[in-house]
């Protein structure tokens, strides 16, 4: 295949430019990728775009159903007029939030009550009390998408606080016998003494759960404390059994971010600043559940004050085609990741499926944690449906606190998954500067091999190892993307898609050898009916630059769509 027949290939995966596609949020990926995927591939394949399609043509029936059976709780999302979307594939709104804010404005009067206008994306949450109103307002050319809100019964755990009693050890933190066996199973303890998860900026590792007991967190002041220990209150539904929460919760802080106490555990970053948001309810002291519709709520909130995000519940599917309504959860992951540059880490299960796919896990800018076995070795628990996993942690008889303030032992990817959260805590505060493609890389390189790469990812999670791995950046390049010939006079968007080097780019293009555009990763321009020539130039400050350039023909009928 031809270069030009290549970028050809590119433009149609991308879904392409339409005819003055505005704005478009493109940034580079290239530490984030998934196990086993091309970059190519992953730049290429607009989930995001995919979901919103099926969800605009669901037929009424099916859309009414849903909205039914999630209590009337219904997400409305924007765009502007002509568009292809409200938000770019990289999470970034392509709306001015005076516009989101007047077309929230025009659903509510029409369709019901507001729970929440999103901050980061043009979205709202109604509750409505009548379907009909808001499925009135779908086919207008303004809505983006309307779903309604899909619930999630339990947590990824296998099992919850088994009480081992309450040790009364007196060793130190430092002492290999009283260290929860988890914490050296991933080498934390070896790096305490550069870093213990305390990141000198007013970020934090939010983790979203149940909550978490409040006699829990007094009892030898085991939970990390702070001022939004309890404030993040999320859960959109009636939360009247309140005598259960952090039965999950509890455990999961924990296990990420204890502090020593000498009651016999201690979290991965014992230091790191944590957020607990509450996206989870109660009907009995048994069963739990979510709805997505908080967790994107949620995420949308805390993004400014996160620098890792941790999550262990999930939507599980058969097959790797994400669920549509989880569009708006993922586009404020998008968002967390590109624009906030946060980390955020998913558990992936408890069946051990090889024909099941979790969800956010499975999304390539999240972390799909898989479980290991006490000796650390074998896989547990989780599914590991193709790029279900990227890394694996101790889920087996992880040792935490339970619900009342004594230690225990939980089972589970839940568990896994805040080893995992803590270990990135520990990589944020001894490599500051990276980004969270960086350190994802790190990561990896650094993980213990385990047998199958589809069931473990990259292996179990090493702090050690992560930490003082040498990092060197990839080579530069850069690529144009875009269409290879347009018709006389049309205006269409190409994209520059950078790999390698820091991962901080900046960006000089030239039209026919004059400079054009800004500093940006895209440029939007049209023809006066003769072909032309495109160049960018990347710079990342410390490779040598990186240049493409790329001819458009002129052919008629040719346009962006």
């Amino acid at each position: 295949m031809n270069g030009r027949a290549e970028r050809a290939l590119v433009v149609l995966l991308l879904g392409a430019a339409c005819k003055d596609p505005g704005p478009v949020e493109v940034r580079p990926v290239v530490l984030g990728s998934r196990p086993g995927t091309a970059m190519s591939e992953l730049r290429s394949t607009d989930l995001a775009m995919k979901m919103r399609l099926r969800l605009r043509s669901q037929n009424e029936e099916t859309l009414r159903r849903s909205i039914t059976r999630g209590g009337n709780i219904v997400t409305v999302a924007f765009r502007s007029p002509g568009k292809t979307a409200g938000v770019s594939r990289f999470g970034h709104s392509l709306l001015s939030q005076e516009a989101a804010s007047a077309y929230s404005d025009t659903v509510a009067e029409a369709a019901g009550e507001v729970v929440y206008r999103f901050k980061h994306i043009p979205a709202v949450v109604v509750r409505v009390n009548d379907p009909a109103n808001v499925l009135a307002l779908r086919n207008r050319p303004w809505i983006d998408y309307i779903h309604g809100n899909s619930t999630e019964a339990r947590a990824d755990d296998v099992w919850q606080c088994f009480y081992e009693g309450t040790p009364t050890s007196s060793g130190s933190p430092t002492d290999p016998e009283v260290l929860p066996w988890q914490v050296t199973k991933v080498r934390a303890d070896s790096v305490w003494v550069t870093t213990t998860g305390d990141i000198d900026s007013d970020r934090a590792l939010v983790l979203f759960d149940d909550g978490v007991d409040e006699a829990s967190h007094t009892f030898g002041q085991y939970l990390p404390a702070g001022p939004d220990l309890y404030a993040n209150e999320y859960a959109i539904y009636d939360t009247t059994h309140v005598a259960y929460e952090g039965l999950h919760g509890t455990a999961v802080v924990g296990v990420a971010a204890a502090r020593w106490n000498s009651i016999g555990t201690i979290g991965i970053a014992p230091n790191a600043p944590t957020r607990i948001a509450r996206i989870a309810w109660y009907t009995d002291s048994s069963t739990s559940a979510i709805d997505w519709t908080s967790v994107a709520i949620a995420v949308d909130n805390e993004v400014e004050f996160a620098s890792v995000m941790s999550l262990s519940w999930s939507n599980v599917t058969s097959n790797s085609t994400p669920p549509e309504d989880l569009i708006t959860l993922y586009s404020t992951i998008l968002n967390a990741y590109y624009d906030y540059d946060v980390v955020f880490l998913n558990s992936t299960g408890n069946t051990s499926n090889s024909g099941k796919w979790n969800w956010p896990a499975a999304f390539p800018e999240v972390v799909g944690v898989g479980g290991t076995s006490l000796t650390g070795d074998t896989a547990v628990y989780n599914n590991y449906g193709e790029g279900n996993v990227e890394i694996s942690a101790p889920a087996q008889s992880v040792v935490g606190v339970c619900k009342g303030g004594k230690t225990g032992t939980v089972s589970g990817t839940s568990y896994a998954t805040p080893v995992a959260a803590g270990v990135f805590m520990l990589l944020r505060e001894a490599h500051p500067s990276e980004t969270a493609a960086q350190l994802r890389y790190r990561v990896r390189q650094t993980a213990t091999t385990m047998a199958s790469f589809q069931r473990s990812g990259y292996g179990l999670i090493n702090a050690k190892a992560a930490v003082n791995y040498q990092y060197t950046p990839p080579p530069l390049s850069v690529t144009i993307v875009g269409q290879p010939s347009v018709a006389s006079g049309i205006s269409c968007t190409w994209w520059a898609i950078p790999s390698g080097g820091t991962g901080s780019y900046s960006y000089a293009w030239k039209k026919n050898g004059s400079a054009v555009g800004g500093d940006i990763d895209y440029l939007t321009t049209s023809n006066s009916g003769s072909s032309f020539t495109l160049q960018v130039t990347v710079n990342d400050g410390l490779s040598p630059p990186a240049i493409d350039s790329f001819v458009i023909e002129i052919q008629s009928g040719a346009y962006c769509e």
